[in-house]
């Protein structure tokens, strides 16, 4: 999954990950074939934490941030993303709506000034990949 973020330039500014053990050691290996290390916010608030609970943890990031990567726990990191899809190719909407496997990465914009603004359906879909492909 790091060569293709890398591949598309989808290094993030900030990285908020989960103080669990199996999450740590996941972004480690990620981190390692990512080709960038940045800053880290371990939280233990993404640990089984529901959607609305991880969105506020995002809200908390700066302003100035642009890119955003969340590294947690199902069914809550992918109930989030299914959550916040409100656009996006209707495929892709639906595979994400289907199974949001370990590992997956689902990218989406959204056209606000402030973390705090992100809401359901606010987000544009603009990827979904999986470990076992299916980009």
């Amino acid at each position: 999954m790091a060569a293709w973020l890398r591949k598309r330039k989808l290094i993030p500014q900030l990285v908020l990950c989960s103080t669990a053990r199996r999450v740590k050691e996941t972004y480690a290996l990620l981190r390692a074939d990512l080709g960038a290390e940045p800053p880290v916010r371990e939280t233990r608030h993404l640990y089984m934490a529901l959607p609305r609970e991880i969105l506020a943890e995002i809200g908390k990031s700066p302003d100035d941030i642009n890119t955003l990567m969340v590294i947690g726990h199902n069914p809550g990191i992918g109930s989030l993303a299914h959550w916040l899809a409100g656009q996006g190719d209707r495929q892709e909407l639906a595979r994400l709506a289907e199974k949001f496997p370990t590992a997956a990465v689902a990218v989406l914009d959204f056209d606000v000034e402030h973390w705090t603004e992100i809401d359901a359906d606010s987000g544009t879909l603009r990827h979904f990949a999986t470990p076992k492909g299916g980009d």
